[in-house]
């Protein structure tokens, strides 16, 4: 799973925020054929993140959450909503109903 989540970040999320030219330019053919990255960050004895890397990332990541969104053709839903209606919102703690399935 780990692995499919990295190709689409890779190959789908980057491409969209850095654009396609600053992905090909880390990703480079092996020997082999198989494709590597290329002077990104290789852990050594102790992995870490950067502090500066680690905010920001979380920051980036928060400012691209909308406000709403279109679950599917019937269904548009707010992250936020009244606590007593829950059919108002996205928030969590609960079996959304079968019609709110993202297709």
């Amino acid at each position: 799973m780990r692995w499919h989540y990295q190709w689409i970040v890779v190959h789908d999320f980057m491409p969209k925020i850095c654009g396609q030219a600053v992905v090909d330019s880390l990703l480079v053919e092996n020997a082999s054929g198989t494709t590597i990255t290329n002077d990104l960050y290789q852990p050594t004895n102790n992995p870490f993140m950067p502090i500066e890397f680690a905010v920001a990332a979380y920051r980036f990541g928060h400012s691209m959450v909308r406000e709403d969104y279109a679950l599917n053709d019937i269904i548009f839903a707010s992250i936020f909503g009244r606590a007593n209606q829950p059919l108002s919102h996205l928030g969590g703690g609960r079996i959304l109903p079968a019609d709110w399935q993202i297709k």
